[in-house]
């Protein structure tokens, strides 16, 4: 599959994300943040409740023994096939990495970030997703409200039959 199921965001959480000590420390840090309109943040799990699953690659494959989104990418490639924005439908896989090595693909060079579906309505605006951030919790978010160092390129993912 070729360089045309890979789509450009704008995500506008700058910087880095700080780790807090606790839940209220998260909960007032994200959900208290951003009055922005465009950016569409909120945090489901934090503390004890979402540690079953350590990193955003273990939660949206819903596997603990990977070590890396490197590992997790290779799991992808070998497991799942890549959907158009058009095909994706709730429970798909969502990969973001960054292309500042004119990078045209998704590689185990660049791949930042692996989140879930949660809604679509087949466009960039309208698709909700659910990822790990992390130690700070998992978070429900529009597209373009993920911190910018997650890469501004996507790829949708369905596994095969």
């Amino acid at each position: 599959m070729g360089i045309t199921m890979i789509y450009k965001i704008n995500p506008l959480i700058e910087g880095e994300v700080a780790e807090r000590n606790n839940e209220f420390e998260i909960d007032s840090m994200y959900n208290n943040k951003y009055t922005d309109e465009s950016i569409y943040l909120k945090l489901l799990k934090s503390g004890e409740s979402y540690k079953k699953y350590e990193y955003c690659y273990n939660y949206a494959l819903k596997l603990k023994y990977i070590g890396s989104c490197e590992n997790g990418l290779e799991i992808l490639q070998a497991t799942y096939k890549r959907i158009s924005l058009k095909q994706l439908r709730k429970g798909d896989i969502i990969t973001f990495f960054t292309a500042e090595f004119d990078d045209n693909d998704v590689n185990a060079d660049n791949i930042q970030h692996f989140g879930i579906i949660k809604k679509t309505d087949n466009t960039l605006n309208g698709t909700i997703i659910l990822s790990k951030w992390g130690t700070e919790g998992i978070f429900e978010t529009n597209l373009n409200s993920l911190p910018e160092f997650y890469g501004s390129k996507i790829c949708f993912w369905r596994k095969k039959k």
